[in-house]
């Protein structure tokens, strides 16, 4: 009789366990990961997986009061009944303000997000596409506090975010990292906005989760991710003479397997803002070349089971250049071609990039997943010769394309997170990176080397690094958090490095303050190491005895209700890189050059602030940042291309839900670039956008006041300008796209 009874409560126990699941997404039906899923009562939580999907396991058959709680989106709370634990689909609807915050998607916690240290700005696809940006560049400058983007002479674009440069800035898509080009840059070409759903910032260090780069900050770049049966989207992005942009992106969710795919065209016909006088050489100089490129991904998913997926992802990108010159007389009287005409030039590069990603994710149980990903990246630059044997002979195909340089990128990184101890998440993870880049010298038909190697000799460097990271969030009360970790990293010219990090996040009647300490490392670059470049004037050289570089990062910050913030930051590094003009002789002349250098000490310091009004009057808001970055006297050369103060706003008035006006303006102070001394700026851009169920329709005027340099058009028409804007012109965006919504089950 007893071990009937024994049985019997056995069996009872084992049904009495009951998961609460379901599937999160916004108005657009797009799957929303990160979310926070908590029953207060019981103080169980869950997070939603990429999916959208959460469960939570209980043990007690009544009713429970679910919360659901996103950054950027309005709380939920549902009442759970124990005769339907499955609450299905769970739509989130956007919260009206204009700076959300979030923590960034490989640090994401399964407690509530918005009670997390981390700081970070998260730009919706609302917000891309309402800013009238045709690239990512326009996106964050005109969006994110302290961002400002600098060209050099050669027209290559460098992101600064609170003075640190494109190597010092960790870039993500979905995650996993950017490799980029051999110079430590990142060609912002080869990214498809049209694909993006949202882009996650944070300013500041971030190395203990991302590593050697995260120095001044992360930028996340969030694939769009739908679950409709299947879709379809056609957009295209007029910014003529900037780039004209047609994109594709179309896939299917078919029970187990869901694949998108996406295809984008940009061709831009070039413009020039300092039209020089006639050089020796006939070249045509411009602002921007005229320029197209192609890119085309896929992402395939496969759900091996409600608890596990893997997924896919394959990038391929080409960019040509079309560089041109003037024929000359020699050309007439050899080849009958008439002075003066424009042709091709003898030189034109060609960049490729091919990506791949293939990853592994495992839901363990309501509080525990792990994932592990491995990636490849090839980035490429060719040199293609149209008259390799021969001059601008139009009647026969003399082309040669030789390949110059290569970057190659392979990682492997696996992460486990669990909510199992109480008010703790640890997170742990492992990478291992392995980088070589290559670079040869071109030889002409003369043995002559005619486009020299960046090595100056045809060579090959490589480099490998391991790390091992753990982070804790600590839920101390319902209002005090704390963040805190290390990372150790082992790399196999500098041995160790260690980057701790702490974070407190304090809420005293939702006035929030939050305080970061961070130390953080960044490893030279190859081109940093190794280039050589003796016919530049001065020459410019690496040095293979370079020391990574150390900083320390400090940031206190207030926020109130209405999201308006207040952040200061300090920042003090060590062995910082940078480039150092070397005189061996002071008394001889054209014996100087440049090197790169360990500076022993570089100090940075600065404000961010905002300001949003959401009832400035009725349907209308105002955001509002002011920022400065400053150093002391000795260390200003470092913030070479940064204005000290910007300015940035943006009003928009919704005249119902389908209709919204738009008016944004980004000003700039004066600032100092390759010992230019640059004008203050502003650039004004309006907008007005039509939403319907199936179209988008964006229109307006941008840089209202046309402004460009007025030194553009001096006597040495110089390259090096305050704003490579081509001035006012005429924009729009449409987005069409048809969609079948996936059925509830």
């Amino acid at each position: 009789m007893k071990s009937k009874l024994y049985f019997i409560l056995c069996i009872h126990l084992i049904f009495a366990v009951q998961n609460i699941e379901g599937f999160i997404y916004d108005i657009n039906n797009n799957p929303i990961s990160n979310a926070s899923v908590s029953i207060p009562e019981i103080s169980l939580y869950a997070i939603s997986n990429q999916d959208g999907y959460f469960s939570i396991s209980i043990d007690q058959e009544k009713e429970y009061k679910v919360i659901i709680e996103h950054i950027g989106y309005r709380d939920q709370e549902i009442i759970y009944n124990p005769q339907n634990s499955k609450l299905k689909k769970i739509i989130l609807k956007l919260d009206p303000i204009a700076s959300e915050e979030i923590q960034i998607s490989e640090n994401t916690s399964i407690m509530n997000l918005k009670d997390t240290p981390v700081v970070t700005h998260v730009i919706t696809e609302e917000k891309i596409k309402s800013s009238g940006s045709s690239n990512v560049i326009e996106v964050l400058e005109n969006t994110i506090p302290n961002i400002q983007f600098i060209w050099d002479p050669h027209g290559v674009p460098t992101m600064k975010i609170q003075g640190y440069q494109t190597n010092n800035i960790a870039f993500l898509i979905d995650g996993q990292r950017i490799s980029g080009e051999h110079a430590g840059n990142v060609d912002f070409e080869m990214i498809n906005l049209s694909n993006i759903q949202n882009i996650e910032v944070v300013r500041g260090g971030m190395s203990t989760l991302y590593g050697s780069g995260a120095v001044g900050g992360v930028v996340n770049l969030i694939s769009k991710q739908k679950t409709n049966s299947y879709w379809l989207e056609y957009s295209k992005n007029y910014d003529d003479p900037m780039v004209i942009n047609n994109s594709f992106n179309l896939g299917f969710d078919y029970k187990k397997i869901s694949f998108a795919l996406s295809f984008s065209n940009k061709y831009s016909n070039g413009y020039d803002l300092t039209p020089a006088q006639e050089s020796t050489s006939n070249r045509i100089d411009k602002t921007l070349d005229e320029n197209e490129s192609n890119i085309i991904s896929s992402n395939f998913n496969f759900k091996i089971d409600k608890d596990s997926k893997l997924s896919f992802y394959l990038k391929k990108y080409d960019r040509n250049i079309f560089k041109k010159v003037k024929t000359s007389g020699a050309q007439e009287v050899f080849y009958g071609i008439p002075t003066g005409s424009i042709v091709d030039a003898p030189e034109l590069p060609i960049y490729r990039d091919v990506n791949y990603i293939l990853k592994y994710s495992k839901i363990i149980n309501s509080k525990t997943n792990f994932t592990i990903s491995i990636q490849n990246e090839l980035y490429t630059k060719n040199i293609r010769y149209p008259y390799y044997y021969g001059d601008y002979d139009q009647q026969i195909i003399d082309e040669e394309v030789f390949d110059w340089g290569e970057s190659n990128f392979s990682a492997i990184n696996a992460i486990y997170k669990t909510a199992s101890l109480n008010n703790h998440i640890l997170i742990t993870g492992f990478e291992a990176i392995y980088n070589e880049t290559s670079s040869k010298n071109i030889i002409d038909q003369q043995n002559n080397v005619t486009y020299p190697s960046i090595f100056n000799i045809d060579t090959t460097f490589s480099s490998s690094r391991y790390s091992f990271y753990v982070a804790d969030n600590f839920k101390q009360s319902d209002n005090l958090f704390i963040n805190s970790g290390i990372r150790i990293n082992y790399n196999n010219s500098y041995k160790f490095k260690f980057s701790p990090s702490i974070g407190i996040k304090k809420d005293f009647n939702n006035h929030i303050y939050r305080i970061n300490l961070s130390s953080n490392y960044r490893s030279p670059t190859v081109k940093e190491l190794y280039y050589e470049f003796p016919e530049h004037s001065p020459p410019i050289y690496g040095n293979p005895d370079l020391k990574p570089q150390t900083s320390n990062y400090f940031s206190f910050s207030y926020e109130d209700s209405k999201s308006s913030s207040l952040e200061l930051y300090y920042s003090n590094d060590y062995n910082r890189i940078g480039y150092k003009l070397i005189d061996p002789n002071t008394e001889v002349d054209g014996d100087s050059y440049y090197q790169s250098n360990n500076f022993d000490k570089v100090v940075l310091y600065g404000l961010n602030t905002s300001w949003n009004f959401n009832n400035l009057i009725d349907k209308a808001s105002l955001m509002f940042t002011f920022s400065i970055t400053d150093a002391p006297e000795k260390y200003r050369f470092y913030l070479d291309g940064v204005s000290k103060y910007s300015i940035k706003t943006i009003f928009s008035y919704s005249f119902n839900d389908n209709i919204k006006f738009t008016l944004s303006n980004r000003y700039l102070t004066g600032k100092t670039l390759y010992d230019n001394n640059l004008d203050a700026y502003s650039i004004s851009n309006t907008f007005i956008s039509f939403s319907l169920p199936n179209i988008y329709w964006n229109v307006g005027v941008k840089n209202l006041f046309d402004y460009k340099d007025p030194k553009r058009l001096g006597d040495e028409s110089p390259d090096i300008l305050t704003s490579y804007d081509p001035g006012r012109r005429f924009y729009f965006n449409l987005v069409i796209n048809f969609k079948k919504e996936m059925k509830n089950e």
